[in-house]
Protein backbone atom coordinates (compact mmCIF):
# COMPACT_ATOMS: atom_id res chain seq x y z
CA UNK A 1 0.00 0.00 0.00
CA UNK A 2 2.65 2.28 0.86
CA UNK A 3 4.83 1.69 -2.25
CA UNK A 4 1.44 2.54 -4.25
CA UNK A 5 0.93 5.70 -2.74
CA UNK A 6 4.39 6.53 -3.17
CA UNK A 7 4.11 5.45 -6.74
CA UNK A 8 0.69 7.71 -7.10
CA UNK A 9 2.75 10.61 -5.29
CA UNK A 10 5.44 10.15 -8.19
CA UNK A 11 2.83 9.96 -10.90
CA UNK A 12 0.81 13.21 -9.92
CA UNK A 13 4.21 15.35 -8.99
CA UNK A 14 5.52 14.30 -12.80
CA UNK A 15 1.98 14.56 -14.44
CA UNK A 16 1.77 18.63 -12.99
CA UNK A 17 5.17 19.77 -13.58
CA UNK A 18 4.81 19.92 -17.55
CA UNK A 19 1.67 21.26 -16.83
CA UNK A 20 3.17 23.58 -14.94
CA UNK A 21 5.79 24.43 -17.34
CA UNK A 22 3.38 24.66 -20.08
CA UNK A 23 0.97 27.57 -18.65
CA UNK A 24 4.52 29.73 -17.86
CA UNK A 25 5.13 29.25 -21.92
CA UNK A 26 1.87 30.60 -22.56
CA UNK A 27 2.08 32.96 -19.98
CA UNK A 28 5.54 34.25 -21.90
CA UNK A 29 4.32 33.91 -25.12
CA UNK A 30 1.40 36.29 -24.61
CA UNK A 31 4.29 39.11 -23.25
CA UNK A 32 5.66 39.81 -27.08
CA UNK A 33 2.29 40.04 -28.51
CA UNK A 34 0.88 42.48 -25.57
CA UNK A 35 4.42 44.60 -25.95
CA UNK A 36 3.57 45.08 -30.05
CA UNK A 37 0.01 45.52 -29.53
CA UNK A 38 0.51 48.18 -26.56
CA UNK A 39 2.63 49.79 -28.83
CA UNK A 40 0.64 50.00 -31.53
CA UNK A 41 -1.57 51.66 -29.71
CA UNK A 42 0.58 54.47 -27.93
CA UNK A 43 1.91 55.15 -31.06
CA UNK A 44 -1.69 55.79 -32.25
CA UNK A 45 -2.15 57.98 -29.65
CA UNK A 46 1.06 60.02 -29.82
CA UNK A 47 0.07 60.64 -33.25
CA UNK A 48 -3.66 62.11 -32.67
CA UNK A 49 -2.48 63.33 -29.07
CA UNK A 50 -4.20 66.76 -29.37
CA UNK A 51 -7.51 64.92 -28.42
CA UNK A 52 -7.59 64.21 -24.60
CA UNK A 53 -9.30 61.03 -25.35
CA UNK A 54 -6.00 59.99 -26.58
CA UNK A 55 -4.51 60.79 -22.97
CA UNK A 56 -6.92 58.26 -20.97
CA UNK A 57 -6.39 55.40 -24.01
CA UNK A 58 -2.59 55.78 -23.37
CA UNK A 59 -2.90 55.84 -19.77
CA UNK A 60 -5.14 52.89 -19.95
CA UNK A 61 -3.24 50.89 -22.28
CA UNK A 62 0.06 51.49 -20.18
CA UNK A 63 -1.48 50.83 -17.38
CA UNK A 64 -3.13 47.44 -18.38
CA UNK A 65 0.20 46.37 -19.49
CA UNK A 66 2.11 47.16 -16.32
CA UNK A 67 -0.83 44.83 -14.93
CA UNK A 68 -0.19 42.43 -17.31
CA UNK A 69 4.00 42.11 -16.06
CA UNK A 70 2.61 40.57 -13.05
CA UNK A 71 1.74 37.69 -14.72
CA UNK A 72 3.95 37.36 -17.83
CA UNK A 73 7.15 38.60 -15.53
CA UNK A 74 6.20 38.63 -11.79
CA UNK A 75 9.78 38.92 -10.99
CA UNK A 76 10.32 42.66 -12.54
CA UNK A 77 8.95 44.24 -10.09
CA UNK A 78 11.01 43.56 -7.06
CA UNK A 79 13.66 43.50 -9.19
CA UNK A 80 13.56 46.57 -10.91
CA UNK A 81 11.34 48.44 -8.30
CA UNK A 82 13.35 51.74 -8.33
CA UNK A 83 12.61 51.65 -12.33
CA UNK A 84 9.44 50.97 -12.03
CA UNK A 85 8.61 54.24 -9.15
CA UNK A 86 10.55 56.30 -12.00
CA UNK A 87 8.07 55.16 -14.77
CA UNK A 88 4.71 55.71 -12.12
CA UNK A 89 5.90 58.92 -11.08
CA UNK A 90 6.78 60.19 -14.04
CA UNK A 91 3.35 59.13 -16.01
CA UNK A 92 1.57 60.82 -12.87
CA UNK A 93 3.56 63.69 -12.79
CA UNK A 94 2.64 64.47 -16.60
CA UNK A 95 -1.38 63.46 -16.27
CA UNK A 96 -1.54 65.64 -13.13
CA UNK A 97 0.39 68.41 -14.72
CA UNK A 98 -1.91 67.93 -18.21
CA UNK A 99 -5.16 66.93 -16.73
CA UNK A 100 -5.82 69.05 -13.20
CA UNK A 101 -5.00 72.91 -13.62
CA UNK A 102 -2.23 74.11 -11.22
CA UNK A 103 0.63 76.70 -10.49
CA UNK A 104 4.50 75.50 -11.22
CA UNK A 105 6.59 77.44 -8.94
CA UNK A 106 9.70 75.27 -10.99
CA UNK A 107 8.58 77.33 -14.33
CA UNK A 108 6.39 79.87 -12.94
CA UNK A 109 3.10 79.06 -15.50
CA UNK A 110 0.18 77.43 -15.56
CA UNK A 111 -0.45 74.38 -16.04
CA UNK A 112 -3.24 73.07 -18.79
CA UNK A 113 -3.91 70.33 -21.71
CA UNK A 114 -0.96 70.56 -24.24
CA UNK A 115 -1.55 66.81 -25.20
CA UNK A 116 2.17 65.89 -24.53
CA UNK A 117 1.39 62.56 -22.28
CA UNK A 118 0.85 60.34 -24.75
CA UNK A 119 4.37 60.82 -26.01
CA UNK A 120 5.73 60.38 -22.22
CA UNK A 121 3.71 57.25 -21.74
CA UNK A 122 5.30 55.89 -25.06
CA UNK A 123 8.68 56.67 -23.96
CA UNK A 124 8.24 55.20 -20.54
CA UNK A 125 6.44 51.90 -22.50
CA UNK A 126 9.71 51.55 -24.84
CA UNK A 127 12.14 51.89 -21.30
CA UNK A 128 9.85 49.21 -19.79
CA UNK A 129 10.61 46.92 -22.68
CA UNK A 130 14.16 47.70 -23.20
CA UNK A 131 14.44 46.43 -19.44
CA UNK A 132 12.62 43.49 -20.27
CA UNK A 133 14.75 42.83 -23.62
CA UNK A 134 18.25 43.32 -21.06
CA UNK A 135 16.93 41.19 -18.81
CA UNK A 136 16.06 38.24 -20.93
CA UNK A 137 19.32 38.62 -22.96
CA UNK A 138 21.71 38.81 -19.66
CA UNK A 139 20.52 36.57 -17.29
CA UNK A 140 17.29 36.87 -16.00
CA UNK A 141 16.23 34.10 -13.10
CA UNK A 142 13.97 31.29 -15.32
CA UNK A 143 11.23 31.45 -13.02
CA UNK A 144 8.99 30.84 -15.69
CA UNK A 145 10.13 28.01 -16.79
CA UNK A 146 13.04 26.80 -19.54
CA UNK A 147 12.42 30.07 -21.66
CA UNK A 148 14.67 30.01 -24.30
CA UNK A 149 16.77 33.78 -24.57
CA UNK A 150 15.48 35.52 -27.27
CA UNK A 151 19.40 37.22 -27.50
CA UNK A 152 20.83 33.77 -27.98
CA UNK A 153 20.76 33.99 -31.49
CA UNK A 154 22.36 37.36 -31.64
CA UNK A 155 25.68 37.23 -33.49
CA UNK A 156 26.76 40.72 -31.88
CA UNK A 157 26.39 41.67 -28.33
CA UNK A 158 28.40 43.28 -25.25
CA UNK A 159 30.11 40.74 -23.02
CA UNK A 160 28.92 40.39 -19.34
CA UNK A 161 32.55 41.99 -18.30
CA UNK A 162 31.78 45.12 -21.07
CA UNK A 163 28.51 45.29 -18.94
CA UNK A 164 29.79 45.21 -16.11
CA UNK A 165 32.54 47.99 -16.90
CA UNK A 166 30.13 50.34 -17.82
CA UNK A 167 27.70 49.97 -14.93
CA UNK A 168 30.83 50.49 -12.55
CA UNK A 169 31.41 53.73 -14.40
CA UNK A 170 28.45 54.85 -14.08
CA UNK A 171 27.83 53.80 -10.31
CA UNK A 172 30.96 56.14 -9.91
CA UNK A 173 30.01 59.18 -11.75
CA UNK A 174 26.69 58.69 -9.41
CA UNK A 175 29.33 58.17 -6.26
CA UNK A 176 31.19 61.89 -7.80
CA UNK A 177 27.89 63.61 -8.10
CA UNK A 178 26.61 63.09 -4.80
CA UNK A 179 29.90 64.13 -3.47
CA UNK A 180 29.69 67.58 -5.29
CA UNK A 181 26.03 68.20 -3.87
CA UNK A 182 26.27 65.92 -0.72
CA UNK A 183 26.73 69.16 1.38
CA UNK A 184 24.45 71.30 -0.18
CA UNK A 185 20.65 69.74 0.18
CA UNK A 186 17.93 71.30 -2.40
CA UNK A 187 15.63 71.18 0.15
CA UNK A 188 17.21 73.17 2.73
CA UNK A 189 18.53 75.92 0.12
CA UNK A 190 14.61 76.45 -1.28
CA UNK A 191 15.88 76.21 -4.63
CA UNK A 192 14.43 74.24 -7.52
CA UNK A 193 16.00 71.99 -10.04
CA UNK A 194 16.94 74.43 -12.61
CA UNK A 195 19.10 76.64 -10.20
CA UNK A 196 20.14 74.10 -8.36
CA UNK A 197 21.48 72.55 -11.32
CA UNK A 198 23.49 75.43 -12.37
CA UNK A 199 24.88 76.40 -8.81
CA UNK A 200 25.94 73.02 -7.90
CA UNK A 201 26.29 70.82 -10.93
CA UNK A 202 27.69 73.41 -13.80
CA UNK A 203 28.59 72.86 -16.91
CA UNK A 204 28.92 69.26 -18.37
CA UNK A 205 27.82 67.38 -15.06
CA UNK A 206 24.85 68.96 -15.38
CA UNK A 207 24.06 67.56 -18.96
CA UNK A 208 25.79 64.11 -18.03
CA UNK A 209 23.37 63.31 -15.35
CA UNK A 210 20.65 64.56 -17.41
CA UNK A 211 21.21 61.91 -20.36
CA UNK A 212 22.83 59.67 -18.28
CA UNK A 213 19.92 59.41 -15.82
CA UNK A 214 17.67 58.69 -18.89
CA UNK A 215 19.31 56.47 -20.72
CA UNK A 216 20.50 53.92 -17.80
Amino acid sequence: MMEAAGMTGVIRSDSIRPLAKESAHKAGDALPIASVLTGLVLVCCTLQSGWILSTYISTAAIVAYMLGLLVWRPQFYPKYLQFVFTVVTDIVGCLSCELVPAYLPELGVDSEFWGSAPLLILGRWFFVVAILVWDDCYGVEKTLGNIEKPCASYQVRPSREIVLSLSALYFLFVVVCFARVAAHPSFALGMDRFQYGDEYLPGIWSRLSGWLGYSS
